[in-house]
């Protein structure tokens, strides 16, 4: 199969394994010639110095959420000024990261602090007046804080409000989509008058892009390769730095309507609305229903169906490593059993 097909999940029939671009050589497009600025590696502890930026938006304060909720109780929590101050910063980053401070504090997952566990692991760049900054990821013992922070939070919402969260198992593994999960799911979002729900997920499963990964090639900001059939993430526009052209012929309609649509519709709070609802018919107890499973979905099939080799599934998905896109990866029950026919008839038994 050609290099520049997709994966449709929703009208799946086995194949040969397809490749995936490794460069971005053949996927670019026209852009303005420039100067290149300068690149440097920023040491360990490296922090950018002030901008004449305005301030960062406030974040949400409104009951029911997160940051209202660490506001009253802090000093219950850390009794210690300084740890105090530490702590709240912390969960400010947090909060901060794709819109969770509009998430109501009982509609929290594990899955949120996974997500953002891992995008503060990886390295990524910032630009200041110019300069290109290679930053590393944070250590193992910042990650540790930062997940004793979230732990703290949350056990204490857990007591105080009765909430089921258990921040301790934030990197517990979340699950894949099922075709007909897939299936059910846009069908509730078209019949609830969210057709760019559904295109999102459609996209997500597809590709394997993050949500504001799709968000930005709605609105342009991460462009479209002159062949029309890639999004080339450059690595300004990745969560981790890593620079990859995402095959995106499969689902090209539901892009240009997202095109259309996103800019007028989406925001974190609608998003996290209508996703609520949905779990809430679909999945009401499974903590695991999140839309980042969409990615897990794209990462389960190309390795257990399509038999991608998984440093192939790497570059997809952007990864760094292996080790993360492992974490990706469930096993497909009835893909193992026909492994185990397989298996026991090469041996002839």
């Amino acid at each position: 199969m050609p290099l520049d097909q997709q994966i449709d999940l929703f009208s799946y029939t086995p194949t040969q394994p397809i490749g995936t671009p490794t460069s971005l050589a053949d996927h670019t497009v026209t852009t303005p010639v420039h100067t290149e600025p300068e690149v440097k590696d920023a040491p360990v502890g490296f922090r950018l110095p002030p901008t004449d930026k305005p301030e960062e938006d406030p974040l949400h304060e409104g009951e029911g959420c997160l940051w209202h909720f660490a506001q009253k109780e802090a000093i219950r929590m850390w009794p210690s000024a300084q740890h105090r101050k530490r702590s709240l910063a912390q969960l400010k980053r947090f909060l901060r990261f794709e819109g969770n401070d509009l998430v109501p504090i009982l509609e929290f997952t594990e899955d949120h602090c996974h997500e953002f566990l891992e995008h503060i692991s990886q390295p990524h760049t910032e630009v200041h007046k110019g300069t290109v900054w290679n930053i590393k990821g944070a250590s193992e013992a910042t990650q540790n804080r930062y997940a004793a922070t979230l732990s703290k939070v949350f056990r204490t919402a857990k007591h105080r409000l009765e909430i089921h969260f258990h921040a301790e198992n934030a990197m517990a593994r979340p699950r894949f989509f099922t075709p007909e999960e897939i299936a059910a799911i846009r069908k509730f979002f078209i019949d609830s008058g969210d057709q760019w729900m559904a295109d999102m997920v459609e996209v997500g499963c597809k590709t394997g892009m993050r949500r504001m990964e799709i968000y930005k090639v709605a609105l342009g900001i991460i462009p479209i390769s002159r062949c029309g059939k890639h999004a080339v993430i450059e690595a300004e526009n990745s969560k981790n730095g890593f620079a990859r052209a995402v095959p995106i012929n499969s689902c090209l309609d539901a892009i240009d309507r997202l095109k259309e649509s996103l800019p007028k519709t989406f925001s974190h709070r609608s998003f996290y609305r209508r996703w609520g609802l949905c779990k809430q018919e679909l999945a009401p107890n499974d903590p695991h229903f999140v839309f980042h499973c969409t990615r897990h979905t794209a990462a389960t099939i190309m390795t257990n169906m399509v038999e991608l080799p998984t440093v192939q599934v790497q570059k997809w998905l952007g990864h760094r490593s292996e080790r993360t896109t492992a974490k990706y990866v469930s096993q497909i029950d009835t893909v193992m059993e026909s492994a185990t026919d397989k298996l026991s008839s090469a041996l002839g038994m």
